[in-house]
């Protein structure tokens, strides 16, 4: 009988011991997932917002089929900078950014850097965005929405004014001038 009791004894030890690491385990993780989303919430206020980009002067030249260009002055007032890098259209297939170097068109596709406090000229010659593929005419006096992505993850929305542009006589790096 003596083991007997000994084994109750035992047991019972081996039981309080349990339940203590249970409740002890219970309250270490309740109190990590407390503190682990208070301090959550409190980073997620910390975060710096998305840079506002502030658009002016946008407008794109006028075509009837194929491609266009779109131009405009981009400014980041922001205190961080932000890579314009890519975008779409409804009234194209795709958009590209391109650049124009040595007189020759060609896409860009790290895409267009605005560093904190600047701004970034589009205009015929230089950087500009491209709509691909037009499904239909752009005529003067109407205007074309532009959804640009930035590389944050946030988009900006362009509307350009259409207007008749009689230059832009670039010549084009293979796969592009007309070539879909």
């Amino acid at each position: 009988m003596p083991s007997a009791g000994i084994d109750v004894g035992l047991s019972i030890g081996l039981t309080d011991n349990c339940v203590r690491k249970e409740i002890m385990t219970t309250t270490t993780t309740t109190m990590f997932l407390a503190t682990s989303t208070v301090a959550a919430l409190a980073l997620s206020g910390c975060q710096t917002p998305p840079a506002q980009l502030e658009v002016s002067g946008a407008w794109a030249k006028a075509a009837d089929e194929g491609m266009t260009g779109v131009f405009a002055e981009i400014s980041n007032p922001s205190n961080q900078s932000v890579t314009i890098v890519g975008g779409e259209s409804e009234a194209a297939n795709r958009i590209e950014l391109h650049e124009v170097a040595d007189g020759v068109m060609r896409e860009k596709p790290e895409g267009f850097a605005l560093a904190a406090q600047s701004t970034h000229v589009l205009e015929p010659g230089a950087d500009h965005i491209m709509l691909m593929g037009l499904n239909g005419p752009l005529e003067p006096g109407e205007t074309v929405s532009i959804t640009l992505e930035l590389d944050s993850g946030d988009t900006l929305e362009v509307v350009a004014d259409v207007r008749d542009f009689a230059a832009a006589n670039e010549e084009y790096v293979p796969g592009h001038g007309g070539e879909e």
